[in-house]
């Protein structure tokens, strides 16, 4: 495996990781803000500490491990495009070409492949109650029987247009930066990019989901 290989599984899985930190984060604020204006006790908020302690970390973990996983792919797929368009760096189409293929192909699987191995890790596709939460179909739910595909239709009609649509936000300005200046952007700019979009993948994920 080489250096640049390890360094991108790494960053990949401390994004994903710190993303999901903070959407759980935000989350126990929301709902302490929540509580707060429904005017319950100052003394039943949760502290700061408390907070922490009420982090998932078994999201954490999975999420590192999405992160690690999906890394050589993302990288494979960078490097195909580059043999095929050549670099972007003052190339219109071929910055043009990157940022299509990203938006329209790799971003759209890698987040259906997070919001499916989210919900089926958390137990999604064998809770009925779930299925039936999830179902759209005026037919399935006349029979009363629910399938996965009741998961798969909220995903691609509710969840996915809006974590796709928070992407544009990062990739958009890491072709723009390649365009210009002919490098990928440092990983500490990168990261300002990429952990809030994944906080917003994972909080969507969280509260319409699982």
């Amino acid at each position: 495996m080489s250096t640049q290989l390890v360094r991108e599984v790494i960053f990949s899985s401390v994004v994903w990781t710190a993303g999901d930190f903070l959407a759980q984060f935000l989350d126990v604020h929301i709902d302490a803000a929540r509580r707060r204006a429904a005017g319950e006790p100052k003394s039943d908020h949760p502290s700061g500490k408390q907070m922490i302690i009420m982090v998932d970390q078994q999201r954490l973990g999975f999420a590192a491990v999405f992160g690690a996983i999906v890394a050589p792919g993302m990288i494979h797929f960078r490097g195909i495009l580059a043999r095929v368009v050549g670099s972007a760096h003052g190339n219109t189409l071929a910055a043009f070409s990157f940022l299509t293929a990203q938006q329209l192909f790799a971003t759209p699987l890698m987040l259906l492949f997070y919001h499916n191995s989210a919900t089926m890790v958390r137990g999604g596709f064998t809770d009925p109650s779930f299925l039936s939460a999830h179902e759209t179909s005026v037919i399935a739910r006349l029979r009363g029987r629910y399938d996965a595909m009741a998961v798969e239709r909220r995903i691609a009609i509710d969840i996915l247009p809006q974590t796709l649509l928070a992407s544009w936000c990062v990739f958009l300005p890491q072709v723009l930066h390649s365009y210009m200046r002919g490098r990928s952007l440092r990983s500490r700019y990168a990261a300002c990019l990429h952990i809030p979009w994944l906080a917003y993948v994972s909080y969507v994920q969280s509260t319409m989901l699982l």
